[in-house]
């Protein structure tokens, strides 16, 4: 799996979470219509920052898995290894 860092706008849910809205990838920017999955990982667990992972369907159809580190409050794209 490879990170690469990108910009990502985000809002404030009801809930009080972060949630990402829309990103900037390949000279494009792509927005967000639906967050299709979310899970966390770390945190609870002792020296292991927070990770946020959502799974992320654009307006154009593509889906993204999106990663977000809160101890840097940093986004990136995951890519898979092929």
């Amino acid at each position: 799996m490879r990170l690469l860092h990108l910009p990502v706008e985000t809002e404030v849910r009801p809930q009080g979470r972060l949630a990402p809205v829309a990103f900037q990838y390949g000279g494009r920017r792509y927005v967000i219509r639906e967050i299709t999955d979310r899970w966390d990982e770390g945190d609870l667990q002792a020296g292991r920052p927070e990770i946020t992972y959502f799974r992320v369907l654009t307006k154009g159809g593509e889906t993204f898995l999106l990663r977000r580190s809160a101890l840097f409050d940093a986004w990136a794209l995951v890519v898979p290894d092929r």
